[in-house]
């Protein structure tokens, strides 16, 4: 998944299970697999420097998220349901759900006015210019790509 706004990418890996001795990290793991049209993501090794929604709300290294990905309206939507579980921050697991909206011309345009508060964007792909898949630069030459000399997990 790529953060249009701020080029963050979080991986989805399509396997079978959780890392048996994982390391909490910012977007932890995420372990999906598909049910139908429906991606499902088990994602368990947040640290606890992130939050779990927009009002900064904490919770522990015993969170797990599950949430369920699915297009629908014909494509011009992508909903996710999300539950959530952590006996470490909550006394009970809670649920939430999202919709995002398609805009590309032609195919769905956006009829939301764009304001400097709004969260859809003008119509169009998202554009790659600096990820290790794509390395463009909005300034020009190519960005270096970290190495590591030996893996830190």
């Amino acid at each position: 998944m790529i953060w249009q706004a701020d080029h963050q990418v979080r991986h989805i890996y399509l396997t079978d299970k959780h890392s048996p001795n994982l390391k909490a990290s910012w977007f932890g793991e995420s372990i999906g697999h598909y049910e139908g049209g429906t991606l499902v993501v088990d994602t368990t090794g947040l640290n606890t420097r992130t939050f779990v929604d927009g009002y900064q709300t904490p919770h522990s290294e015993q969170l797990r998220v599950v949430e369920r990905f699915r297009v629908i309206e014909a494509g011009k939507f992508v909903e996710v349901n999300i539950h959530v579980e952590d006996p470490g921050a909550y006394t009970t697991p809670w649920n939430a759900s999202n919709r995002w909206r398609r805009v590309e011309p032609g195919v769905a345009e956006n009829d939301v006015p764009l304001t400097e508060l709004s969260s859809s964007a003008a119509a169009g792909p998202l554009h790659e210019m600096a990820c290790a898949e794509n390395p463009g630069s909005y300034f020009g030459g190519t960005i270096q790509i970290p190495q590591a000399v030996k893996p830190d997990f």
